[in-house]
């Protein structure tokens, strides 16, 4: 019996070794037809083929250091691996692990998260292309790549700071990109896949209703927000002190908050979520991005 389990992926020569998920769906649209009154279908062929592989991954650091808030060119290739299970052992040795691979294309960013108590997450989408000589993803069967097997990096969530710092219980970032894909001349795949818009949400809720005020109950400027992802520390309780510039930051050089809701459940803490939307103020990058950073 052959059956694979999640492996590592590689992003223009890059091992990401923590995968939670990933999938790639080749979305093949059809035409399908019917003739003289038939109730079957008696004609069927693909119309368009554009393939979207989607990961998470825990390797918080990794991937921003890879992508942060824009979008990346796939420049050589990204590869998903499928570790192929051995039985009466654990994982197959040698080249028997599949491995799909993308070899044009463009690496989306989409969210960036974390919950009180869990483990940050990043998502992110690879759109693939034609490149005029490739199918947008092909089969293989490989080795997985050295290393993949080995977890190096975990963060949580940290504090926020508007002004001073204050608790926060979730911080969820949407990069809002939207994409432009495009083939031409009948062909059915994608030879053009560019970032249309961005819109870069920070939704952060806190138990600490005073942060009402500081939002105001119809918003306004925010002048430079931070947001930071906490690093733990390996085989330790403890995170990594927080003087040592082994953090993330997120800092919003201009920001708008919007005040939502305010929930208070029976038997519960009540909390307040509100939402900072990133400005282009013509000199700074929506977001200034450190995966080196204190927090302070």
């Amino acid at each position: 019996m052959n059956s694979y389990t999640v492996g590592a992926i590689t992003v223009n020569g890059t091992t990401i070794s923590q995968i939670v998920t990933s999938s790639l769906d080749p979305r093949i649209e059809t035409f399908m037809n019917r003739a003289g009154g038939s109730p079957d279908v008696t004609f069927a062929a693909g119309s368009n083929i554009i393939p979207i592989a989607s990961i998470t991954s825990n390797a918080l650091k990794a991937v921003m250091d890879l992508m942060g808030f824009g979008v990346l060119a796939v420049g050589t290739t990204v590869d998903l691996y499928s570790s192929k299970l051995a039985h009466g052992a654990s994982r197959a040795a040698g080249s028997s692990h599949v491995k799909l691979t993308i070899n044009d294309g463009l690496i989306v960013p989409r969210v960036y998260q974390a919950q009180q108590g869990q483990e940050a997450t990043a998502q992110f989408d690879v759109i693939a292309t034609y490149d005029g000589s490739n199918l947008p993803f092909t089969y293989g069967v490989a080795a997985l790549p050295g290393s993949s097997l080995q977890a190096t990096q975990k963060f949580t969530l940290g504090p926020v700071k508007i002004g001073s710092l204050f608790e926060a219980q979730s911080a969820t970032i949407n990069t809002g990109i939207t994409e432009y894909v495009q083939g031409h001349s009948g062909e059915p795949y994608a030879r053009l896949a560019a970032m249309q818009d961005r819109q870069v949400d920070f939704v952060i809720s806190t138990f600490d209703l005073a942060m009402i005020n500081t939002i105001g109950v119809e918003g306004g400027a925010i002048s430079s927000p931070t947001v930071w992802f906490r690093k733990k520390d390996a085989s330790e309780v403890a995170n990594v002190a927080d003087g040592t510039n082994e953090h993330i930051s997120m800092v919003i050089p201009t920001a708008m908050g919007i005040p939502g809701a305010v929930n208070s459940p029976q038997s519960g803490e009540s909390t307040f979520e509100f939402t900072m939307t990133a400005i282009d103020d013509g000199t700074n990058a929506p977001v200034t991005l450190d995966t080196t950073a204190v927090i302070a």
